[in-house]
């Protein structure tokens, strides 16, 4: 059993829900908690900088290799 009595698989499934719908939100939904947020972890002025550019370096990345994993190990196995 997972959270709040719930099987593993199911609390995987909203997890991947919920960072979907966030990241589909996009830049204005986290971008006003960014500072705030970096400052509590205590990153430094440029450390908090970074992070945008570190996350669309990531995705740019990701375009590349996601879609053909997918299609050697399935979508489900990607996710």
């Amino acid at each position: 059993m997972g959270v709040l009595g719930l099987p593993l698989d199911q609390v995987a499934f909203i997890a991947c829900c919920v960072v979907n719908v966030v990241d589909l939100m996009g830049t204005s939904f986290t971008g006003p908690v960014l500072v705030p947020y970096g400052q509590q972890l205590g990153a430094t002025t440029s450390e908090i900088a970074s992070f945008q550019t570190v996350r669309f370096a990531v995705a740019v990345i990701s375009i590349i290799w996601m879609p053909r994993l997918a299609d050697r190990r399935g979508g489900k196995f990607t996710m």
